[in-house]
């Protein structure tokens, strides 16, 4: 799919581009692209051929605006809407104020009649405010407060829908995200699902858009993946071996480690220009493979970041109470670096892990995870409180 902004920057699109528009201009493109694709799936298994196909966007946003022919041809209809929908859409309340909107203009002339009809008030097609279009638009504010007034005589929104349905015209109420999300379709369709956030808690998420008849429903604690998470997986459809795969990823290690570390590296850099000559020192090892001690710079950037003990089930001793722990012990491979050491007090140290025999693992984002050894026991740590002041 081609993305041409330059060209959405340098043609003039006048109202084709303007307003919400902009913000959907990516949707549209896909929409339009997965129907390119359906269409190309479709003449290759009639004829057998396949072929490139090519969306723009910027060609996209020109096919489905509802008046650019009007544009494109000159023509000039000072107020009138080209199309029965219409940008001055009117919002309304109902009998118990519920909001809704119509899609319908009160403007256009070929909308307007629509709501005569509804109001049983053809007198107003003769009103000298509003026989034409630029005349209803100067006095929309009082037109709309007439259709505003007649909306409240209604007893309830069911009948005044019945009347609005009678006369043709389409009416949306206006809810909330989580209104809609807790409204009967929503629970029927399941529009709306919980899942895991994989760090212990639960999040709700939209769910899949579309049916099929023969659809066999996926499990419903499927997760997005995490950035990177399939990269092997996608390599491997791609016909990439394991070996490849492994050399792969330790290549790009090495450029990235090539890239940051060093005394010429990014990290000495940027220390060096932005922090001033006090912390501007040489690098100091912060991984060191496997070791049989912690080197103070190790330990010391494990304390700077843990502050206190790290226990999953909360533990307030101060760094000065605490031992520095291997996440992995290091007669089972475990490396000596601030990624892979966490603090622990005396007791969870010594007694709670090494004795009684728990298993700690350091998540991702800062927090800690911990068993007993027959995982009746699950504790999720949380974030240090904020500190006063």
């Amino acid at each position: 799919m081609s993305l041409p902004l330059e060209g959405i920057r340098v043609v003039d699109f006048s109202r084709v581009l303007a307003g919400p528009h902009c913000a959907k201009t990516h949707v549209y493109s896909g929409l339009h692209a997965a129907i390119a694709i359906l269409a190309c799936l479709t003449e290759r298994e009639r004829t057998g051929q396949g072929q490139y196909m090519d969306v723009a966007m910027a060609a996209v946003m020109l096919s489905i605006n509802e008046r650019v022919h009007v544009d494109l041809s000159d023509e000039e209809l000072g107020d009138e809407q080209p199309i029965l929908g219409a940008t001055d859409g009117p919002f309304f309340a109902g009998p118990h104020g519920e909001r809704f909107a119509s899609p319908m203009s009160l403007v256009g002339s070929m909308s307007f009649p629509f709501y005569l009809a509804a109001m049983r008030r053809p007198d107003l097609a003769r009103d000298p405010r509003f026989l034409t279009p630029e005349l209803r638009l100067r006095n929309l504010e009082a037109l709309h407060r007439i259709v505003q007034e007649w909306i409240w005589t209604f007893g309830d929104m069911e009948s005044l829908d019945a009347q609005l349905d009678e006369a043709k015209i389409a009416t949306g109420q206006v809810r909330s995200i989580k209104e809609f999300a807790d409204s009967n379709w929503a629970r029927d369709w399941n529009a709306v699902r919980t899942v895991s956030d994989r760090s212990g808690g639960e999040i709700r998420i939209p769910g899949r858009p579309w049916r099929f008849a023969h659809q066999v429903a996926a499990a419903e604690s499927q997760l997005a993946a995490r950035q990177g998470e399939h990269n092997a997986e996608v390599l491997q459809e791609l016909g990439f071996s394991a070996s490849e795969i492994e050399a792969l990823e330790q290549a790009i290690i090495g450029k990235a480690i090539d890239l940051l570390s060093g005394p010429g590296g990014l990290a000495s850099f940027l220390r060096t220009r932005q922090l001033g000559a006090r912390l501007a020192g040489p690098s100091l090892p912060l991984d060191v493979g496997h070791s049989q001690t912690i080197p103070a710079a190790i330990r010391n950037a494990v304390i700077l970041r843990d502050h206190h003990c790290q226990w999953a089930g909360g533990c307030d001793q101060p760094a000065s109470a605490c031992e520095v722990h291997h996440v992995r012990h290091k007669a089972n491979g475990g490396k000596t670096s601030v990624r892979d050491c966490v603090l622990f007090c005396w007791f969870h140290h010594q007694v709670v892990i090494h004795r009684w025999g728990w298993t700690v693992i350091l998540n991702p984002d800062g927090t800690t995870t911990a068993w007993n050894p027959d995982k009746t026991k699950v504790l999720h740590s949380h974030s240090p409180p904020a500190r006063p002041g």
